[in-house]
This record gives C-alpha cells, sequence and structure tokens, in this order.
C-alpha cells in the first residue's frame, strides 16, 4: 500500500490549472528515502514535502522553507539538481524542499525570498502522525 498523503494547495480551487502532480511512496520508500538521508523517520510526527511556486505558479527558486512547528528533531532537505541535499540552504528550480520529522498538530508554512527576506507566503496545514503532507505554496497578499 501507500504512506497516507495529504496534499494542501493555497491556490484557490478556482484557479486550477491541472499543472502540478503530486507523488505517492510507499512506507518503505519513504523509510530508505529517510535512510538515504541519515534520518530515521519517526511514525509519532509527519513528513512534510513543500513546493514553492512564483505569482504566475510557476516552481521558484531561491526560497527559504520553514515549518512553524520544526524543532531540534526535525530535518530539512532543499533539493539540488532533483536529488535532496544536505547543504543547500534555498530551494531551486524544482521549488522544493522535504522537512522531516515534523511534530503533529497545525504547522503554518512560510515562504521567505532568500535574496530580500521578504516572507512571500504563509499557509496552514495540519500535519498528522505517521503521515505525509504535501503543500503547494504560492505567494499571498
Amino acid at each position: 500500500g501507500i504512506a497516507p498523503t495529504l496534499l494542501y494547495r493555497s491556490i484557490p480551487v478556482y484557479q486550477t490549472t491541472g499543472k502540478y502532480t503530486f507523488a505517492v511512496a510507499t512506507p518503505a520508500e519513504l523509510s530508505a528515502a529517510g535512510t538515504a538521508l541519515g534520518v530515521t523517520l519517526d511514525a509519532t510526527r509527519g513528513q512534510v514535502a513543500a513546493f514553492a511556486l512564483d505569482c504566475a505558479g510557476a516552481f521558484a527558486s531561491g526560497v527559504v522553507v520553514a515549518a512553524s512547528t520544526a524543532d531540534a528533531s526535525s530535518s530539512e532537505f532543499y533539493y539540488s539538481g532533483g536529488l535532496p541535499s544536505a547543504t543547500a540552504k534555498a530551494t531551486d528550480p524544482s521549488g522544493t524542499v522535504a522537512i522531516l520529522n515534523v511534530p503533529v498538530g497545525s504547522a503554518t508554512m512560510t515562504t521567505t525570498v532568500q535574496s530580500t527576506s521578504a516572507v512571500a507566503a504563509t499557509f496552514a496545514v495540519p500535519i498528522r502522525a505517521g503521515t505525509v503532507t504535501e503543500v503547494f505554496l504560492v505567494p499571498t497578499p
């Protein structure tokens, strides 16, 4: 089976573009990914896959993504060249970041433009134990 996955979009439903896809993984695939990154996934916490978008709805590079409830047991990995990186500090052209082992509850996802430190988006999502939360983040007024 697949790992429980929640999908959230900060894009209004009436603005559906149909160009975004999301992935689902098996628990074994998630565990293997965590192991490859040097992280043991905690089943009592949630995993977040976040995608930063620009005003036109394209994936955005140079964006820092934060989950308000992330703590010392959480780990974040920005993608660089299509793979998670332990050293990247902002999104590449894929706009992707994984935040692992996020405490359960409501987390506010915030995107900040790295070059200006301007907050671009905030969006609250629920984090559930043993569940992947995928969230697409577009700039908010």
